[in-house]
């Protein structure tokens, strides 16, 4: 991620560091109240902020606090926000020939289905389509017949826009995205493990890692990454889960390793049932949002890890993982 040329992000952290500084070589603690909240919703920022923190211990010999990595990963999740990684809303050209009371009904009712992917929606009668720049818009949708080309995509409606009208309006969305690449390549059936034996955090994880060498290449020092990451946060997020990985990336494979435990075990202030041992190759260059949102869709999904919890299989989790992880849950 570039942020470079993020001048706002360069102040407001060159603000926030100086007194973070003073604080540190004080020893003064300060709480968080969104410390959780911010782990859970803004894991990549919360990472990013991890990062940050390990190089000014580097730089400075000073350790930072969880409360003062949310405090960071906050100025990250903006930058987030100004750069653009949001779905990309949709502008509409609506055009109707009725009067404005039912051009207002139809407006309403595509706002209320598509409240998160439409952006701006102009409406128009047909004489007014001729000369509208259209420069700005997705797509066309129109109660009545268009004799003319207009250069966009064109939707045919009814004037009552019922059921039918808005499914063809969201097939066409779906059809814009892009296709979202299978997860289930970054599992492997010797990778899941269901009998582990350690019941503490720490002894936990040296025997997960071990089992993990066993069959996927990582380097002598994985372990000792996997904890170094582990004691600047604990990666547990709510719901019985943990996603324990290196501070940095190991080995040549991406992969995440599952163990499903018989009993919690204390995983800092969380009781854990669920590892996900996530490894990022070095060098990954392939976007991996989905199996970011597939493991955070399981995470927030009690349904889900409930019919893990009846079935606990490498088939469920890869059927749990798969099945709806793009929608919304009804």
């Amino acid at each position: 991620m570039d942020f470079s040329e993020d001048f706002e992000l360069f102040q407001l952290l060159t603000l926030h560091i100086i007194p973070m500084m003073d604080r540190l070589n004080l020893g003064l603690k300060i709480n968080n109240p969104l410390l959780e909240e911010i782990k859970s919703e803004c894991v990549k920022a919360f990472e990013m902020a991890i990062l940050a923190g390990s190089i000014i211990q580097q730089e400075t010999m000073l350790q930072l606090n969880e409360a003062e990595i949310g405090y960071l990963a906050i100025h990250f999740t903006l930058a987030f926000e100004r750069k653009g990684f949001q779905p990309h809303p949709y502008n509409l050209m609506l055009v109707c020939a009725s009067g404005m009371g039912s051009s207002q009904l139809l407006l309403n009712k595509i706002k209320r289905r598509f409240t998160h992917s439409i952006g701006k929606i102009n409406v128009v009668q047909l004489y007014e389509l001729l000369d509208a720049d259209l420069k700005d818009y997705d797509v066309v949708i129109s109660t009545v017949d268009i004799p003319f080309k207009i250069g966009l995509p064109l939707i045919r409606t009814t004037c009552f826009l019922g059921e039918g009208d808005l499914n063809l309006l969201a097939q066409w969305m779906s059809r814009q995205a892009p296709a979202h690449p299978s997860i289930s390549r970054f599992f492997s059936p010797k990778l899941f493990f269901t009998d582990l034996k350690s019941t503490e955090r720490y002894q936990l994880l040296e025997e997960l890692c071990q089992r993990v060498t066993e069959y996927v290449a990582v380097g002598s020092d994985f372990l000792e990454k996997i904890i170094e990451r582990e004691k600047l946060s604990a990666t547990a997020f709510g719901n019985a889960i943990a996603f324990p990985h290196p501070l940095h990336p190991c080995g040549n494979t991406t992969f995440v390793a599952v163990a499903l435990l018989k009993k919690s075990i204390s995983w800092d202030r969380h009781e854990v049932r669920y590892i996900f041992m996530l490894n990022i190759r070095k060098g990954e260059k392939e976007p991996l949002q989905c199996l970011h949102e597939g493991l955070i869709s399981l995470m927030d999904n009690s349904k889900k890890l409930a019919a893990l919890d009846k079935n606990p299989t490498y088939n469920t989790l890869i059927k749990l993982l798969t099945r709806e992880t793009f929608q919304s849950e009804d």
